[in-house]
């Protein structure tokens, strides 16, 4: 009679070879797991704060290029007269109640304001001279272009330009130009011997007399749209010759200042 033997069991040095991980590799593995995926996550963190930053540090800068650009641009036309012949009437044109251009000085380093005035070009505007809005100002007719600093859509302070008053089109009033400007302040260039160059910067209420300011200074505080620095900002910021509040946000900040040459009262 033969007997059945069933499967032979594996040998001690098999079964060593088989087990599974002990709960102390796996303990290790999941932390060595962990400080992986954190490193991973700090990284990821770190490259999105830096693109956003970099991204709005960039839309910074190109509001203030459209924004100092687009006042630059009306600034150079203070003063412009449609017909040469007409210049012996400046006083006429461009009286002491409508000057070519005015501003006013804010109280106690509040914001300045900026008006320009200029006349238009072609019997029909022809599109070579535009008021702060875009619209086209014909011969004669004369484009008022009044800057200053108010709420803006976002909710936060933002560059505006008002045409009413400007002779012509049809107005629209106060535009909002460019967003999150939070300060501004201007100087204008006198000149006081003739040679038309400015012998020094001044604020308005210092302006002896005003037929006499061949350039403007601007100084504008720029500020980002989101709160995405690293650090509050608790520093106030020199504009020209004010200077802010301490904001104490997250918010970019950075001042921009361009001077500006009146070309019709310097040929």
């Amino acid at each position: 009679m033969s007997i059945h033997r069933g499967p032979a069991l594996p040998s001690p040095r098999a079964l060593a070879g088989a087990r599974g991980f002990t709960i102390v590799e796996l303990m290790v593995a999941m932390a060595l797991g962990l400080v992986i995926v954190l490193v991973i996550a700090q990284v990821f963190v770190s490259s999105k704060q830096s693109y956003t930053t970099t991204e709005e540090m960039s839309r910074l800068q190109e509001d203030a290029r459209y924004g100092l650009g687009q006042m630059s641009r009306v600034v150079r036309m203070a003063g412009y007269i449609s017909n040469p012949l007409d210049a012996a009437n400046l006083a006429t044109i461009y009286p002491s109640t409508a000057r070519a251009i005015d501003g006013a000085e804010g109280a106690a380093g509040a914001n300045d304001t900026l008006t320009v005035r200029f006349q238009g070009s072609g019997a029909t505007a022809d599109g070579s001279v535009l008021d702060c809005v875009g619209n086209e100002i014909a011969a004669g007719n004369k484009a008022v272009n009044y800057y200053y600093i108010a709420t803006g859509a976002n909710g936060h302070s933002s560059l505006f330009c008002d045409n009413t008053g400007t002779v012509g089109p049809a107005t629209t009033g106060p535009v909002e130009l460019v967003p999150n400007v939070e300060a501004m302040q201007i100087l204008y260039g006198v000149d006081t011997d003739g040679d038309y160059a400015a012998n020094y910067y001044v604020t308005r209420d210092l302006v002896a007399n005003p037929d006499q300011i061949v350039s403007a200074r601007i100084g504008i505080l720029f500020a980002s749209n989101d709160f995405v620095a690293s650090a509050l900002d608790t520093s106030s910021h020199s504009v020209l010759d004010a200077s802010t509040a301490a904001p104490n946000d997250r918010r970019l900040r950075r001042v921009y200042t361009t001077t500006v040459t009146l070309r019709n009262r310097t040929q």
